[in-house]
């Protein structure tokens, strides 16, 4: 399936849990779960000559009061092709529309939220569930640079070759 924002022509290339942890010596013994809190996390990975965006989101479970022990934790890659990425990498900075950014990153919170309920299925944290996260909010407070004009300095040389190296995305 491909989507058109803001001029950018993209498809999902793929979604992928690369690392799930649960705790549960932490049991919810005299706890209640409105005592669990969650911390995110959002990395940006892009590669231009290969037209491809790789969002990593990490994501984990922690007690109100205990953010040091995590309960529970997940990694998702999500990783979009770009039709016409290299249009916007200039004078190795990479500046996106902003409402194109904050829909992949909405469209990876997603995915995250699916992976992290399914795997936690079972568990002590079972009914648990990642809340919904205003994604223009998130965003802006993870890649401030792609939304104050600076752009993303480009990383496309460092990249370029771990890709070249491997052929694969995860090693981006």
């Amino acid at each position: 399936m491909e989507k058109e924002k803001d001029n950018l022509s993209y498809r999902i290339l793929r979604v992928k849990d690369i690392g799930f942890n649960v705790n549960e010596n932490f049991i919810l013994h005299d706890k209640q779960s409105s005592d669990i809190k969650i911390s995110l996390s959002c990395e940006l990975k892009i590669h231009t000559k290969s037209k491809i965006i790789v969002i990593e989101i990490f994501a984990f479970y922690y007690y109100q009061h205990e953010i040091g022990k995590q309960l529970a934790s997940i990694t998702v890659q999500n990783a979009f092709t770009v039709l016409n990425l290299e249009e916007y990498d200039t004078n190795d900075r990479l500046l996106l529309p902003p409402n194109f950014l904050i829909t992949i990153v909405s469209i990876s919170l997603s995915h995250t939220r699916a992976l992290f309920s399914k795997n936690i299925d079972g568990t002590v944290f079972n009914g648990i569930i990642m809340p919904l996260i205003n994604p223009e909010e998130f965003t802006k407070s993870v890649l401030p640079e792609m939304f104050n004009g600076t752009g993303l300095a480009s990383r496309a040389k460092e990249i370029e070759e771990k890709l070249d190296q491997t052929g694969e995305v995860s090693e981006l």
